[in-house]
């Protein structure tokens, strides 16, 4: 038994439960079968610094469909490092509903009742006000309108002006309006993995997890979210970053730990 022998025996016990093989763990988390079976014996020497070590038990862990909190628990213990903490935000993610709900009382709404039956009376008086007014004052106006015409008038002839002539050679159709299409922003990341190997972390900016492994030399791959979205890296000097319009940039110095946003404008550090 090496010094770490509760993390192999937990790591081994996990594997075995899940009826997966140790090539099969290796496939699925893209890790060598030897790096595999040094952690399930208790090595982590060929797995390199803390940050790596948990990060490949995570994924060990996560592959066999277990819960990687006791098995990095039990590392942080017989390593002798602190565990780390878990991120706390200040503002609730996107979707998770705030502490601070405002519920609907369970008593009626009382609503006013409607004044038609007080405007009706308002305009029925004024309109017999004026024409009071109308017959009093004897105006042309209020006879011919209260008092019928005693002889019958032609009703007045409606002409429709003419038409204007048209030029024969314009069109009778109006000018189509071009339509352009808008495309939303989308923050587009590119990752590459080159010289060595790191752990990165890609999630949305509402929260969705979109990668989290160690990636080893050579791994390319690409993300896009229209949110935006955070990365973190374990090892920035290993790591190129290539965000929307900006040009590629490295994270970082070699065994440096890095976070950045990428925005539909760019990368920005956090």
């Amino acid at each position: 038994m090496t010094q770490l022998d509760e993390v192999g025996t937990l790591l081994r016990d996990a594997r075995e439960a899940s009826g997966l093989t140790v090539a099969q763990v290796s496939d699925r988390t893209r890790l060598r079968a030897g790096l595999v079976r040094d952690l399930e014996r208790g090595d982590t020497e060929s797995s390199g610094g803390h940050v790596y070590v948990r990060g490949r038990l995570r994924a060990c862990a996560q592959a066999t469909g277990s819960d990687p909190e006791p098995l990095l628990a039990a590392y942080a213990r017989q390593a002798g490092v602190p565990q780390p903490r878990p991120v706390v935000l200040d503002q609730p993610l996107l979707g998770q509903p705030s502490g601070l709900l405002h519920l609907p009382t369970t008593g009626q709404v009382r609503r006013p009742a409607p004044q038609w039956a007080l405007t009706v009376v308002l305009a029925m008086m004024l309109l017999a006000g004026l024409a009071a007014i109308g017959a009093l004052t004897g105006s042309p106006t209020a006879r011919e309108t209260l008092v019928p015409a005693s002889s019958p008038q032609a009703p007045p002839v409606m002409t429709e002006p003419a038409p204007a002539p048209s030029d024969p050679g314009a069109s009778t159709q109006p000018p189509e309006t071009p339509v352009r299409a808008v495309t939303p922003a989308t923050a587009a990341l590119h990752l590459s993995v080159d010289g060595a190997a790191s752990w990165v972390r890609v999630a949305s900016v509402g929260g969705a997890t979109l990668l989290e492994e160690v990636l080893e030399p050579g791994h390319v791959q690409d993300f896009r979210d229209q949110a935006g979205l955070t990365v973190a890296v374990g090892n920035a000097g290993a790591v190129t970053l290539t965000c929307s319009t900006s040009a590629a940039t490295a994270a970082g110095p070699q065994g440096q730990v890095r976070r950045f946003t990428c925005a539909p404008g760019g990368l920005s550090p956090v």
